[in-house]
């Protein structure tokens, strides 16, 4: 594509390919609509106004309404005045081809207003098939696709006025033209012969739209007490943690600005500080300690959550880590998550497609970043209702075995067999006797918990050498994922055992790095999703060489988001009255349904897995892909005890 080498201000881009005309007369919309009605594609964009004042107002389509709607033809941009119009218009063209940027934001608040566009495409989306993750606003894409400079002043301009200025109406009519001049751009690029796969990919993208839409507007219950009870957990640990800290001349930072430099002349070190805290530990820690603690860029003590849980052995130091968890949990947690909630629910916001393997990103609140334990009770289904989910058990590994085609990895999910197990007998036949009895001798003599922990090593090991990690990253994931110390040797040991048991995989490993060097590029296995290790010039775009572990990762984990998105569209397709897609982290699914239909859930849950699997894999076995249960909470669900419900097709 050639460079664009002039920038224009939107104002001058919009003056030379748009007429704005505002419409707030029904016959200056019954003109307007028998025009789009021949037009070949639409450009479309909403501005939305508050209903109430909270910080997702304008945002969430429950506490908001549609004020303006601006849909272009490719000569004349109407925006159609709602508060004296409405919606109902729009039903005349539901049918039409449309385009918008961030298509979610227009399908969420149209089809919450009853409005369903059957044929709605996304230039955000069309951008991700070929830029990448990043950059993807429309000032962003319109710069490099179009030369278009764009001015946000007024997005967030006062859109619930009776009367709208003539800048805020202009501002409106742009980016439905912006949206309709990028998506020609990308048909251009759907047709060069190098990237004529690229339509399917940005289709499959597509695809996931109006599902997402479903889920934004079912909302998320939270039980309000529950969290409340937690907060006052939390921040009553949180005091006791504090007093014992004041032993090691760690304090809280005072709010006044000159207590604190008053005190810190005194010598005093604050909880706030990393500072304050790494000179704690260079006084406690021995110097052996001190040269395997793991440093931060700038070559500072880590200080955070995960560093601190290696503090077991010294007693003093314990409330320093449960410090630092608790502060995190409650700024992340606590009120953040309370100001978030509308009526007792959350609406978690997913972008499709928003990580760079593919995976769905959660903003407000990020629901896949959660406490691991003691919080997810607090989420429940709507009344009447109870959640359904299912983990896909090791998918990344069974993943990177079907696309290498190791017999080893495949014959135990064929089988049936727990591949950790697997792996931890494997490392129990190379122990010498006296080493075995050692290792025993920890465990009391207790042969069944030793094998336990073998087998955490045998995860860390599966786990931690599959994207490419040498012996040290070993020795640093098994310890910081799984608590498992291994010496050097271990480490070493458990890499070639790796590599050698796994031969089929470790031979991939070395054709998908050399491979992606050839081709600048490496994609996923079904949809064909491309992450570039090279320059490309589309639309100017620069994309950084990466390391080669990424070559190994990007098809393993892209191959798993598929698998997920493939059983989204298919439950979102089959399920019957009253089953919905709850929410989804990695590789969790939970939908909610009545209860006298949970059975019956279950078993779509665990069909719309088989489904993906067989559709990225054609051959591969389900044998064991998900445990399904079900639970009037989302910690039920990992409660073996409330109701598993396991299917098999």
């Amino acid at each position: 594509m050639k460079h664009l080498e002039e920038i224009k201000s939107g104002t001058t881009f919009l003056q030379d390919n748009a007429t704005v005309s505002f419409i707030d007369t029904k016959e200056g919309l019954q003109e307007a609509i028998s025009k789009l009605l021949s037009a070949e594609i639409i450009g479309l964009d909403i501005e939305t106004a508050k209903l109430l004042d909270h910080q997702q107002a304008g945002l969430i389509p429950c506490i908001s309404r549609v004020r303006l709607v601006q849909v272009y033809d490719g000569n004349t941009c109407y925006v159609i005045d709602i508060n004296k119009l409405g919606l109902d218009w729009l039903k005349k063209l539901q049918h039409k081809q449309m385009v918008a940027h961030n298509a979610q934001f227009e399908d969420t608040h149209l089809y919450h207003a009853g409005i369903d566009l059957m044929n709605l495409q996304c230039s955000l989306l069309a951008g991700r098939v070929f830029v990448g993750e990043h950059g993807l606003s429309l000032s962003d894409l319109s710069r490099k696709a179009l030369g278009v400079d764009v001015d946000k002043e007024l997005q967030i301009s006062d859109w619930s006025a009776d009367n709208l200025t003539d800048a805020q109406i202009a501002y409106a009519a742009l980016d439905a033209v912006l949206s309709y001049h990028l998506w020609f751009q990308y048909e251009k690029l759907f047709q060069c012969p190098e990237a004529t796969h690229y339509r399917g990919t940005y289709e499959f993208l597509r695809s996931l739209l109006r599902p997402t839409t479903k889920q934004l507007l079912q909302g998320l219950v939270v039980d309000v007490d529950a969290h409340k009870n937690i907060i006052k957990q939390w921040q009553a640990s949180l005091e006791t943690a504090i007093a014992d800290l004041s032993s090691l001349g760690l304090l809280q930072t005072p709010e006044s600005n000159k207590e604190r430099i008053a005190l810190k002349k005194l010598g005093t070190r604050f909880l706030s500080s990393s500072k304050d805290k790494q000179s704690v530990l260079r006084e406690r820690l021995t110097e052996d300690e001190l040269a395997s603690w793991p440093l931060t860029k700038s070559g500072g003590l880590k200080t955070d959550v995960g560093a601190l849980s290696a503090l077991e052995h010294y007693p003093e130091l314990q409330s320093l880590g449960k410090y630092s968890a608790l502060s995190s949990k409650l700024a992340n947690y606590g009120n953040k998550l309370s100001e978030l909630m509308i009526d007792g629910k959350l609406y978690p916001s997913y972008r499709i497609a928003g990580m760079v393997t593919g995976r769905f990103s959660c903003t407000k609140p990020n629901l896949q970043n959660q406490p691991r334990s003691g919080f997810k009770h607090i989420y429940k289904p709507p009344e009447g209702h109870v959640f359904v989910g299912a983990d896909l058990a090791q998918v990344e590994l069974r993943v990177a075995g079907l696309l290498s085609q190791d017999e080893v990895i495949n014959q135990c999910y064929t089988d049936g067999v727990d591949l950790h197990s697997n792996m931890a007998a494997d490392i129990r036949a190379r122990m010498s006797d006296e080493k075995y009895q050692e290792e025993l001798d920890k465990f009391d003599g207790n042969e069944a918990k030793l094998f336990k922990h073998l087998r955490q090593g045998a995860k860390g090991v599966n786990f931690g050498l599959l994207y490419g990690s040498g012996a040290k990253g070993l020795q640093t994931y098994c310890k910081a994922t799984y608590g498992v110390e291994l010496s050097t040797e271990e480490a070493e040991d458990y890499k070639n055992l790796f590599r050698e048991k796994y031969a089929g995989f470790t031979r991939w490993q070395k054709l998908i790095v050399a491979h992606s060097q050839e081709h600048g590029e490496v994609e996923s296995p079904y949809c064909r999703l491309t992450r570039h290790f090279e320059e490309k010039d589309y639309f100017r775009g620069v994309f950084r060489a990466e390391p080669y572990s990424i070559c190994m990762n990007f098809p393993v984990q892209s191959g798993a988001w598929e698998i997920l998105a493939l059983a989204i569209i298919y439950i979102d397709k089959l399920a019957s009255e009253g089953v919905k897609i709850s929410h989804h982290v990695y590789d969790e699914l939970v939908l909610t349904c009545p209860y006298t239909l949970k059975e019956e859930t279950a078993q779509l849950l665990y069909d719309g897995f088989a489904h993906g699997y067989k559709t990225v894999f054609p051959d591969c076995s389900v044998k064991g892909i998900c445990e399904v249960s079900w639970g009037e909470t989302w910690a039920d669900l990992s409660n073996p005890d409330n109701g598993v419900l396991i299917y098999e097709s």
